[in-house]
Protein backbone atom coordinates (compact mmCIF):
# COMPACT_ATOMS: atom_id res chain seq x y z
CA UNK A 1 0.00 0.00 0.00
CA UNK A 2 1.51 3.42 -0.93
CA UNK A 3 2.26 5.86 1.90
CA UNK A 4 -0.90 7.68 2.94
CA UNK A 5 -3.37 5.15 1.54
CA UNK A 6 -6.13 4.17 3.96
CA UNK A 7 -6.48 0.56 5.04
CA UNK A 8 -10.14 1.10 5.89
CA UNK A 9 -12.52 3.27 7.87
CA UNK A 10 -11.81 1.66 11.28
CA UNK A 11 -15.38 2.37 12.39
CA UNK A 12 -15.61 -1.06 14.03
CA UNK A 13 -12.36 -0.65 15.99
CA UNK A 14 -11.60 0.76 19.44
CA UNK A 15 -12.13 4.43 20.22
CA UNK A 16 -8.40 5.20 19.89
CA UNK A 17 -8.31 4.03 16.22
CA UNK A 18 -7.93 6.84 13.68
CA UNK A 19 -11.09 7.09 11.58
CA UNK A 20 -10.44 7.44 7.86
CA UNK A 21 -11.75 7.07 4.34
CA UNK A 22 -12.46 3.80 2.55
CA UNK A 23 -9.57 1.43 1.89
CA UNK A 24 -7.27 2.53 -0.93
CA UNK A 25 -8.18 6.23 -0.79
CA UNK A 26 -5.49 8.77 0.10
CA UNK A 27 -5.69 9.65 3.79
CA UNK A 28 -3.92 12.98 4.34
CA UNK A 29 -4.15 12.93 8.17
CA UNK A 30 -2.57 9.47 8.30
CA UNK A 31 0.16 10.43 5.82
CA UNK A 32 1.08 13.46 7.96
CA UNK A 33 1.35 11.27 11.07
CA UNK A 34 3.39 8.62 9.19
CA UNK A 35 5.78 11.27 7.90
CA UNK A 36 6.12 13.18 11.19
CA UNK A 37 6.82 10.00 13.17
CA UNK A 38 8.90 8.29 10.50
CA UNK A 39 12.49 7.61 9.51
CA UNK A 40 13.19 10.81 7.56
CA UNK A 41 12.13 13.05 10.46
CA UNK A 42 13.54 10.93 13.29
CA UNK A 43 16.79 9.71 11.72
CA UNK A 44 17.54 12.15 8.89
CA UNK A 45 16.34 15.25 10.78
CA UNK A 46 14.05 16.39 7.95
CA UNK A 47 11.25 18.85 8.69
CA UNK A 48 7.83 17.75 9.87
CA UNK A 49 4.62 18.53 8.01
CA UNK A 50 2.23 20.90 9.77
CA UNK A 51 -0.56 18.86 11.37
CA UNK A 52 -3.67 21.00 11.95
CA UNK A 53 -5.11 18.23 14.15
CA UNK A 54 -2.14 18.01 16.52
CA UNK A 55 -2.40 19.44 20.00
CA UNK A 56 -0.04 22.42 20.16
CA UNK A 57 0.64 25.41 22.32
CA UNK A 58 -0.26 27.66 19.41
CA UNK A 59 3.38 28.39 18.56
CA UNK A 60 3.48 26.24 15.42
CA UNK A 61 3.07 28.11 12.15
CA UNK A 62 0.87 26.52 9.50
CA UNK A 63 3.61 26.56 6.84
CA UNK A 64 2.21 23.49 5.07
CA UNK A 65 -0.31 25.64 3.22
CA UNK A 66 2.41 27.24 1.08
CA UNK A 67 2.78 26.00 -2.51
CA UNK A 68 6.46 25.20 -1.92
CA UNK A 69 5.62 22.89 0.97
CA UNK A 70 2.98 21.04 -1.04
CA UNK A 71 5.40 20.65 -3.97
CA UNK A 72 8.08 19.35 -1.60
CA UNK A 73 5.66 16.92 0.02
CA UNK A 74 4.48 15.68 -3.37
CA UNK A 75 8.08 15.23 -4.54
CA UNK A 76 9.08 13.27 -1.44
CA UNK A 77 5.93 11.15 -1.63
CA UNK A 78 6.62 10.38 -5.29
CA UNK A 79 10.21 9.43 -4.47
CA UNK A 80 9.13 7.14 -1.64
CA UNK A 81 6.53 5.47 -3.85
CA UNK A 82 9.09 4.99 -6.66
CA UNK A 83 11.56 3.45 -4.19
CA UNK A 84 8.85 1.13 -2.90
CA UNK A 85 7.98 0.04 -6.44
CA UNK A 86 11.68 -0.49 -7.20
CA UNK A 87 11.98 -2.77 -4.18
CA UNK A 88 14.25 -0.51 -2.11
CA UNK A 89 13.44 -1.27 1.52
CA UNK A 90 16.21 0.65 3.23
CA UNK A 91 16.88 4.34 2.63
CA UNK A 92 20.59 3.58 3.15
CA UNK A 93 20.56 1.72 -0.20
CA UNK A 94 19.80 4.99 -1.98
CA UNK A 95 22.49 7.10 -0.33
Amino acid sequence: MPPGDSDGTCVDQSADAMRGPAAGEFFNDHFIKLWNQGYFVNQQQMATIYDPNAETSGSVLPWASSPGTWIGTATITSLLMALQLAGVHDAQEVM
